[in-house]
């Protein structure tokens, strides 16, 4: 291109001095034309290799662990399918379920209201802005070193399960949580003048805990308590109510016992 650009150039200068003809300039100026249009298609055709050349090339719109795939080192995969699935495992949500029970108290506890997207605080503030931090206890028994909040509450109830769907984040800088994981998410929750009693007592009657109080006469008698909260290590329940500071119970066995039995 560029020899036929010179060429056009200098038989203009010649044209100008009246020493070529029209034919002769016109002639330079189609054969210029002509290698521009060369040079565009080459330059087109280059562009092209250059995309194909990077469908060789496999990159991830985000950084993470690849799940498993269906394709074998050979298979010819189309854009219709998918090569595999990215996770990005940075920052970890956790779904899950709380009671009809559990959601009261901590809207009594914390003051929450629903909203367009689920439960919020005071004055619309987002739930992770006002409920406590939480913490998971993953399956070998261990509590994960990074407290999460939870992010989502859903003010819906769901009744053929009576439960609330709700959602927390958790950071992973070292990657320890990875997707599909299952792990209990322990809510904290500060309770005052409470009773601790072994779960081994309680005996449960839907969604009522009974416990057997032990009387002056030997005898028995079962104590319906309402408000019984769990401890996180599954071994306790804090009774607000039915029972005193004092009191004797049944711990092992409270399931066989009928009320009035004596036992001593």
């Amino acid at each position: 291109m560029e020899t036929t650009r010179l060429q056009y150039e200098s038989n203009q200068k010649l044209f100008e001095k009246r020493i070529i003809s029209d034919y002769v300039l016109n002639t330079s100026l189609n054969a210029y034309n002509s290698a521009q249009a060369t040079v565009s298609q080459a330059q087109a055709q280059l562009n092209i290799a250059r995309t194909n050349l990077g469908y060789c090339t496999v990159k991830s719109p985000v950084t993470g662990f690849i799940a498993g795939n269906g394709f074998n080192v050979g298979d010819m995969v189309s854009r219709a399918k998918y090569l595999c699935t990215v996770s990005d495992i940075s920052k970890v949500k956790a779904n899950f379920s709380i009671t009809e029970t559990d959601l009261l108290d901590l809207v009594r506890v914390y003051h929450l209201i629903s909203g367009k997207n689920g439960m919020e605080g005071p004055n619309g503030s987002l739930v992770s802005d006002v409920l406590p931090k939480v913490k998971l206890k993953l399956k070998d028994g261990t509590i994960y070193e990074h407290e999460g909040r939870i992010s989502m509450i859903s003010a819906i109830v769901n009744q053929n399960t009576g439960t609330a769907a709700c959602e927390a984040s958790f950071e992973n800088p070292d990657g320890v949580l990875r997707s599909g994981l299952s792990a209990n998410v322990i809510i904290p929750t500060a309770v005052d003048s409470v009773l601790s009693v072994p779960q081994t007592a309680a005996v449960r009657l839907q969604d009522k805990m009974m416990f057997y109080r032990v009387k002056q006469d030997g005898t028995v008698e079962g104590i319906i308590c309402k408000e019984v909260y769990s401890s996180n290590d599954g071994t306790e329940y804090y009774i607000l109510e039915g029972l005193n500071p004092g009191d004797e119970v049944v711990t092992n066995g409270a399931g066989k016992l009928t009320n009035g039995q004596k036992i001593r």
